[in-house]
């Protein structure tokens, strides 16, 4: 018998799988494509497809969300982070890295760099070690930066009860933390 967090990450990446699909399917013309229509529309960049950016709560705000600090005495590892992909869904053939992003914040970081997944994969951060006072983990998204800058910015999620992880869609490698808007 299937964990129900495995269940859960297959139930949302054939989800986003299947949004990605039907896209696919559409004819396209100039500025059609997701990120065009992502960056004219105000939702997240990182979302697969703007429809689903704005069910995962992305709001393509250019304020820097309030990222989410480790809890005291608790020890992150990469363990805290899931990443689910279809292999036909990477860019190039490569070996996929994970490492926690400091310690203060419920981050890591993936690599290589440039790798983008098509469909998107889907990454469940674990809430487990995170300082929660005064935090309601219903407001808790998944926000990215680049590798070389601070310049965080909300792509979405949407946090799950039964696992203690906060999923989103993710279409490329960077670093990824948790945050609330």
């Amino acid at each position: 018998m299937k964990s129900p967090s495995l269940r859960l990450l297959l139930a949302v990446g054939l989800f986003v799988s299947s949004l990605t699909a039907c896209q696919s399917e559409l004819p396209t013309s100039p500025g059609s494509d997701p990120e065009s229509i992502a960056a004219t529309s105000g939702f997240a960049s990182d979302s697969p497809d703007p429809l689903l950016g704005a069910l995962l709560g992305g709001s393509g705000s250019t304020s820097s969300p309030t990222l989410i600090r480790v809890r005291r005495g608790a020890t992150l590892s990469p363990d805290d982070a899931i990443l689910s992909y279809l292999e036909r869904a990477l860019s190039f053939p490569a070996e996929i890295t994970k490492e926690v992003d400091g310690r203060r914040y419920v981050a890591f970081k993936f690599g290589p760099s440039g790798l983008v997944f098509r469909p998107a994969a889907v990454l469940a951060i674990s809430v487990e070690k995170a300082d929660l006072r005064g935090i309601d983990p219903w407001r808790l998204k998944i926000a990215v930066a680049s590798d070389d800058r601070d310049d965080w910015r909300v792509v979405g999620g949407i946090y799950d009860p039964i696992t203690r992880t906060v999923v989103a869609p993710v279409l490329h490698f960077s670093r990824y933390a948790l945050c609330v808007e």
